[in-house]
Formats: C-alpha cells, sequence, structure tokens
C-alpha cells in the first residue's frame, strides 16, 4: 500500500524484528540529540557509521539519502556563522568561530543520527514500520495518521510531476512576469485539490473493502527472540554511554 524503497541489507541487523529497531532507533537517536561536546558528537557519528557498517549497507543508497539534509546544513552552519554572537573567527572577522562550532556539532549530530535511522529503520519498508508500530501498542489513530501521511506525501507528488510535465508539454517557460504567477499557482491549487480528491478515492476503495482502522497482513508474527531485546538493550548502554561522555562522566 505505501511506496517505498527501502535500503539492501545482508548483515545482521536484518534479521531483527522491526519493533526492536524502531525501540533501538528512538533510544539511540534520543541519546545523541542533546549532546553538547564535539567529542560526544563525533562518537555518536562513529557509532551510526559503525551500525551502517554492521548492517552491510550500501554506501551508494546512504550517501543518496544524506544528501538533502546535509544541503539543508549547510544553509543553517551558513547562518550561524554570520548571525551567531561570539568570538570572531581569526582567518576571517566576520564570522563568529562560536557559530561555526555549533554548526558543526550540529552537522555531526545530524548526520550521525541519519545514519541510526538508515541503518535500522531505512532497511525497512513503511507497511512493517507501520505493523511494527500498531504491535508495540501505539494508540490506533496515530499509526494510521502516518501511514495516511506517508502516502499522501507520494500523491502529491505524483500530481505535481503529472501537472509539471502537463506544462511542459504545452512550451511554458517560467519568467518574472505575470503569467507565470498565475502559472504556478494554478499548478500548485491543482495539485493540492487532485491529491484530495484521489485521498477520497483511496477511502472510498478501502472502506468498500472492508477496511476497520487495523493494518492486517499475511505474515506471520514474529517468534520472541533473546538476540532482539540483548541489541535493543545494548543500543540503549550505548545511548547511555553517549550521554556520560558528554556530561564528562567517562575518560
Amino acid at each position: 500500500m505505501l511506496r517505498d524503497v527501502p535500503l539492501p541489507t545482508s548483515g545482521p541487523l536484518a534479521r531483527l524484528d522491526v519493533r526492536h529497531k524502531l525501540l533501538g532507533a528512538a533510544g539511540l537517536t534520543c541519546a545523541m540529540a542533546p549532546l553538547r561536546t564535539q567529542g560526544a558528537a563525533f562518537a555518536a557519528l562513529g557509532l551510526g557509521l559503525a551500525l551502517l557498517a554492521a548492517g552491510r549497507v550500501p554506501l551508494r543508497g546512504v550517501l543518496r539519502r544524506l544528501v538533502p539534509p546535509n544541503g539543508f546544513f549547510a544553509f543553517m552552519l551558513a547562518a550561524l556563522a554570520l548571525t551567531y554572537p561570539g568570538r570572531p573567527w581569526p582567518l576571517w572577522p566576520a564570522v563568529s568561530q562560536d557559530g561555526l562550532l555549533l554548526g558543526l556539532r550540529i552537522i555531526v549530530k545530524g548526520n550521525a543520527m541519519f545514519c541510526v535511522l538508515l541503518a535500522l529503520v531505512g532497511t525497512c519498508t513503511a507497511a512493517s514500520v507501520t505493523q511494527g508500530l500498531q504491535r508495540l501498542g501505539l494508540p490506533r489513530k496515530f499509526v494510521l495518521l502516518l501511514a495516511f501521511s506517508y502516502r499522501q506525501i507520494w500523491i502529491t507528488a505524483g500530481e505535481f510531476e503529472r501537472l509539471r510535465l502537463a506544462c511542459t508539454a504545452r512550451c511554458f517557460e517560467p519568467g518574472m512576469n505575470l503569467h507565470t504567477y498565475r502559472t504556478i499557482a494554478n499548478l500548485l491549487a491543482q495539485t493540492l485539490a487532485g491529491s484530495l480528491h484521489r485521498a477520497g478515492r483511496i477511502q472510498d476503495a478501502m472502506v468498500a473493502r472492508g477496511f476497520d482502522g487495523h493494518f492486517r497482513t499475511l505474515e506471520p508474527e514474529a517468534a520472541p527472540s533473546s538476540t532482539g531485546p540483548a541489541v535493543v538493550g545494548l543500543l540503549f548502554a550505548l545511548g547511555l554511554g553517549l550521554t556520560l561522555l558528554d556530561r564528562g562522566w567517562l575518560p
């Protein structure tokens, strides 16, 4: 039902139950987010890369997925360097040295969290993640909201691409003029209207097939295993270690 292309993996992490992957990813990312020192941030990045290596995730797929967030990080680094108060950078006095250090720490932590998510959650399909959240006991409405929001993103993107191709086929050339502004406004409005119409059709199709708010699968539920909880415990311990290192309680 959900359109996605998970990263291929053949490592030991691939055999973990999706619930254990979700718990481990949540614990590690929550421990990485509040890190305040450069050493702890780089240690978190090393841990994320180690998880990617343990999962044998293809490097090409990881780099392709890391490009968009790092593009945003680059703009953020430039903004912090030019606006954050602090000591001037000796090589360029107009740049804040404290802003550069803060931006670098945010970039390292962000990439570390993305590596953890790609190693644990990025190798799962969206449908399996939905099943895992449901089996973890999260509120049914919350799980439905996440699942259908994910699908709606692809519906909206498909509608926009279809209308963009229609504009290109009619030799539309954007420029700084009123015709361009009107065309773009109509394009956005028709994108939202078309995606809303398709969402209504999907809802009618699901109701006609007896959907009652619960996701069901033909795959049997994974049998209880001692490996999964042990891995989750190890990941939580590593997250605790990062917190202790950040606070200076570890050598």
